[in-house]
């Protein structure tokens, strides 16, 4: 039966035939499915992305459905889910078939978004073998859903003649398609189109097209893309018809000289004549830029019975605008076929951009430049469309890439929509462009993996030749991927030396080949600091190392990627990399009460379903697009021009890290800022750097320098006009100036008035001048603090050591590890007190515990004045023992809902962490209470503000309560508990959603003298770096408490 199925692709009637006898009602499944030397049968040959259009003004247009030769198949179809093979309406397909009753679904779509079917997420195991050992090529028999779709279509008059093809975008996972009752053809590989010749099937007047989808076949065995599992159309699906003779096909390469100023061009043209046509014409080549003809060539093209005909063009070019990132340069190329009266038969029209990639000295260069890849990974990904997207989907995520400094993507794990690369020539994104490969679940031993065993050769070689066919033609494409995860072997041997045959002008990528030498750079993903150093400082590695995948930006992440870009600027081996990953994944779904969330894995089905939970919201942006706080953070990592400061009070050394691009169109903007105002302000328009040239600036600041006051400079790179995806008035870099250190605060303790106390019970009552204070002294927390009749504290000081566990805390199972600090200082803990009155305007109370069976000591100290002004201080003494480290070390409280507005002196406007701070900056800031909560797609520790003097909070009414200290501090405030974010010791247990949680009416805080960061080497076993963790050591920490009243 084997050697029949190769038959068929050599026979056009025996495969027919074959299909034929493969649609046999007696069997669940057919062999076609499981039988991964099958990958299409009748697909045509795989060709560059175009459309040729019958006139020129057509192709300048390039609107695909203003052409007569273009008819589109997109919109609602009839639609038959069923839940496995046997229970499928086989016959179908038969014109006489009554779909009448069936539903419809909307045609490119998923279907499980649609009500069919489950969507599933699961990152490695496979979905159908989740808890079991995949057995490739076998894929269930029964649990295995398929769809089938059918529609009417009529062919335009005019099409009379011509040949005409089916083309299907994207299908997710295999398919069959017929046409009329006759069976076309069969095809995998869901992320590459499927074109189909069906004009021997068609007819005059209506037609019906049949399309049967499998959810899993052998081909999902190399789909194992850690994403939702979805089925269905996913792109579009239109018929086009083709002239007798027609432009086939073309393959440009537009490089530079070894100067690289000029232009080498080289165009081959493939033309095809049917049914061996007789033909005189030309082949006219035009190349522009902006309107003006850089290029022009006319060559005779005649066919006698020749079914190709292929012309060449060759030309060099001189002082040509070359392409980058930077400066996405684009020419206009033509290529007219007009016949020997020379009136138009086709027009293909596509942009051309001049570059050259190479390696050399063990670093990538770009048109000569060693450029850093400033990149991230991105899945094709919309929140309620799933893997379906319009092309004002993919322009909006191209605007949020440039406008946050990202130069590169990386189109995992497969290749994306032609429209996407469109975009990346025409605004500037280098891309690893990667085939649609990956078998995570099989593992990476050679003895397991696909990608080492011959059998899956075709099926390799099939995906990584075909994704090169469509996408060559693109500037943008630095570099060929040979997929993701899927081991090493010689499959992807195989392809490698098929790739560098193929194109020459690119480089060639895996991931797993690690530093085995089937890839041009190394790109070992979630390598770390330490490994990157080791890497860059040995001679004996000769190859550029670029991540694929770092950075790891989980929830409430990227701590920690600062000290990449140390490394990426300190050794030239080592050129930056693709952040994990651009957009989380989340699905927005409705509760039965109808509130919005955005699902994860574990939220639609049964508990039974397979699940990897939330660890598909790794994004910089969220499921909706809103930036998360980290995607800030990043934009700073990734910008182009570079400050620091020198040794003259005021100026800035000011480097620019574009390699292609001067700041002729920067403005810098700039502000003195005393104790957090700005007191004046400027700019700086004069600053034409060149690409990589130094220079140093003086900030011309007129205002004296109070030795007694905090000063910094702030400093904004800025655009003097729109750039290509970018606004006048865009910050594309900034810089915080340190002018002076800070003094530490004075706060007054003078009062006329006296202070009291009483004991009552467990409690001590506190009383003076307009105030009631009552502490429990098991606790030693303050259980009501009123000031002029009105609460300002509900409760709090309690001793804290814990945060809700962020994304990557739950991957270093930290959450188990520091488990013994979870509840000390947040339950009784009986502890030893003191009272000692100093003087009639002031009380001093200590507070001592042992913690940790003996091994550490806490103690905690108010002193408490007659204006009511509270003085906390606080000190964890590690006495002996091994202990883990900590999260934090300050005290809670809980205010009234009343004071809903915050004021704080310290960094902002937005979230920061030790490891994470970069992007904001020191000054004053205002709030609502409900704006400083970061909404997580999972609910975690979140709004964090760093390097804190003082905080305040009022009610808008005169009253406030201000937390300052002599240290810098961190607070966040918002109105969820700690345990309300909190998923306990394993997360996997619970599906919280951070839109489903219902806030509290008051408002509870946090003031830590110690916060540890979050990280972002990895989410599965990386703590943050060791200076921003917290380990078991002696910690004090002192702030004042303030309360302010109407007079």
């Amino acid at each position: 039966m084997i050697k029949l199925i190769r038959l068929q692709k050599i026979l056009f009637s025996i495969s027919l035939i074959l299909f034929y006898v493969f649609d046999s009602t007696s069997q669940t499944l057919l062999p076609v499915i499981e039988d991964p030397t099958i990958v299409e049968i009748n697909k045509l040959p795989s060709r560059a992305s175009f459309f040729a259009f019958e006139n020129i003004r057509l192709a300048q247009e390039n609107d695909i459905h203003q052409s007569k030769r273009f008819l589109s198949l997109n919109g609602f179809w009839k639609f038959k889910w069923a839940k496995n093979p046997s229970s499928r309406p086989v016959e179908f397909y038969k014109t006489d078939f009554s779909v009448s009753d069936w539903d419809t679904i909307p045609v490119p779509a998923n279907w499980q978004l649609h009500g069919y079917g489950i969507p599933i997420y699961v990152n490695i195991p496979y979905p159908f073998s989740f808890d079991s050992t995949p057995k490739p090529p076998d894929v269930p028999d029964e649990d295995n859903p398929v769809g089938s779709y059918k529609r009417e279509f009529e062919i335009p008059d005019d099409w009379t003649g011509k040949d005409i093809i089916l083309h299907f975008g994207a299908v997710k996972t295999c398919f069959f398609v017929w046409i009329n009752g006759k069976q076309v053809g069969y095809n995998q590989d869901s992320k590459l189109p499927a074109e189909f010749n069906i004009t021997p099937f068609i007819v005059q007047g209506k037609n019906q097209i049949a399309v049967e989808i499998y959810r899993w076949c052998d081909g999902s065995y190399l789909e194992d893309q850690d994403f939702w599992r979805l089925a269905g159309i996913e792109r579009d699906v239109f018929l086009y018809t083709k002239e007798n003779v027609h432009l086939h096909d073309f393959t440009v390469t537009a490089d530079l000289s070894k100067d690289y100023r000029n232009g080498l061009f080289n165009l081959k043209t493939v033309i095809s004549a049917n049914n061996a046509a007789k033909f005189k014409g030309k082949l006219n080549l035009k190349l522009s830029r902006e309107g003006k003809t850089i290029l022009k060539e006319i060559k005779e093209v005649s066919f006698k019975k020749e079914l190709n005909k292929t012309i060449f063009h060759s030309a060099t070019l001189k002082s040509v605008d070359a392409w980058s990132a930077e400066i996405p340069n684009l020419y206009e190329l033509q290529i007219e076929l007009v016949d020997k009266k020379g009136r138009t038969i086709d027009v293909i029209q596509k942009n051309v951009g001049f570059r050259n990639v190479k390696i050399e000295n063990s670093q990538l260069l770009i048109n000569g430049q060693p450029i850093l890849i400033k990149g991230v990974n991105r899945h094709e990904h919309h929140m309620e469309t799933g893997h379906v997207l319009s092309k004002e989907d993919m322009l909006e995520d191209i605007l949020i890439m440039k406008s946050n400094n990202i130069n590169a993507v990386r189109t995992s794990h497969y290749p994306n929509h032609p429209y996407w690369y469109d975009l990346c020539d025409e605004y500037g994104l280098y891309v690893y462009d990667e085939a649609n490969i990956e078998s995570h679940g099989m593992g990476y031993h050679p003895d397991q993996t696909l990608g080492n065993d011959s059998i899956w050769m075709k099926a390799h070689l099939e995906r990584t030749t075909r994704m090169i066919e469509r996408d060559k033609n693109h500037p943008s494409i630095i570099a060929w991927s040979l997929g993701n995860e899927g081991g090493n072997g010689c499959n992807f041997h195989a392809t490698y030396k098929k790739a560098k045959s193929m194109d020459s002008t690119r480089i060639v990528v895996y991931e797993r080949s690690v530093l085995d030498w089937n890839t041009d750079v190394v790109g070992l993903m979630y390598a770390d600091y330490d490994y990157l150093e080791k890497y860059a400082q040995n001679k004996n590695q000769k190859r550029p190392f670029i991540l694929c995948e770092y950075a790891h930006a989980m929830g409430n992440s990227l701590g920690g990627i600062k000290e990449y870009w140390d490394l990426f600027k300190k050794y030239d081996k080592l050129q930056g990399g693709f952040i994990w990953d651009f957009q989380d994944q989340g699905l927005l779904t409705k509760t039965k009460d109808g509130r919005p969330y955005f699902a994860y894995g574990g939220d639609f089905g049964p508990r039974d379903i397979p699940s990897d939970h939330n660890f598909l919201n790794n994004g910089l942006i969220a499921a909706d697009k809103s930036l998360n706080p980290h995607m800030l953070e990043a934009k700073v990592a990734y910008q182009n021009i570079e400050f620091s400061k020198t040794k003259i009070l005021g100026q800035i050394r000011i480097k620019n890290n574009h390699f292609f691009k001067d700041l002729s169109n920067v403005i810098f903007k700039w502000s003195l800022v005393e104790n957090g105002s700005p007191i004046e302000k400027g700019t700086i328009e004069d600053i034409s750097l060149s690409p990589q040239e130094i220079n140093n600036v003086y900030i011309p600041y007129k205002s004296k320098i109070n030795p007694h006051a905090e000063f910094f400079i702030h400093l904004f790179a800025t655009l003097k006009e729109d750039e290509k995806g970018l606004k006048k008035g865009q910050i594309i870099a900034q810089y915080e100036y340190p002018v002076n250190k800070r003094e530490s605060p004075h706060i007054s303790t003078i009062s006329n008035g006296e202070i009291s106390k009483e004991m009552k019970g467990k409690e001590i009552l506190i009383s003076g001048t307009n105030f009631h204070i009552t502490i429990n002294t098991e606790s030693a927390t303050l259980t009501k603090y009123v000031v002029d009749g009105t609460e300002f504290i509900k409760e709090g000081g309690h001793i804290n050591f814990w945060r809700a566990p962020v994304d990557n805390d739950y991957g270093a199972k930290t959450p188990v590890k520091y488990k013994e600090w979870k509840s000390i200082g947040r339950k009784n803990h009986n502890f030893s007190y003191s009272i000692n009155q100093k003087n009639k305007g002031e009380i001093n109370l200590n507070f001592t515990t042992i913690i940790l069976n003996g091994d550490a000591q806490l103690t905690k100290n108010y002193d408490i004045y007659a204006n009511g002004r509270i003085h906390i201080s606080n000190q964890l003494i590690a006495i002996k023992g091994k202990h883990s480290p900590i999260y934090r070390f300050g005290n809670q409280f809980e205010i009234p809902e009343y004071f809903s507005q915050c004021q704080w002196y310290g960094n902002g406007p937005g979230e920061s962490y030790v490891d994470r701070k970069n992007a904001v900056m020191v000054g004053k800031y205002s709030s609502s209470i409900d704006n400083m909560h970061t909404s997580y797609a999972r609910p975690q520790e979140n709004g964090n503000r760093t390097d804190t003097r003082w905080a305040k909070f009022s009610n808008g009414k005169g009253s406030s309560i201000q937390f300052i200290s002599d240290e810098l501090f961190d607070f966040s405030a918002s109105h969820f508990t700690q345990e309300d974010l909190d998923s306990g010791p394993d997360k996997t247990t619970t599906q919280k959603h951070g839109k489903l949680l219902s806030p509290r009416k008051n408002v509870y805080l946090n003031i830590d003298g110690y916060t540890s960061g979050v990280g972002c080497v990895n989410s599965w076993g990386a703590l943050p770096r060791e200076e921003y963790q917290l380990p078991y050591k002696d910690y004090s920490f002192n702030y004042w408490i303030i309360p302010s009243y109407p007079k």
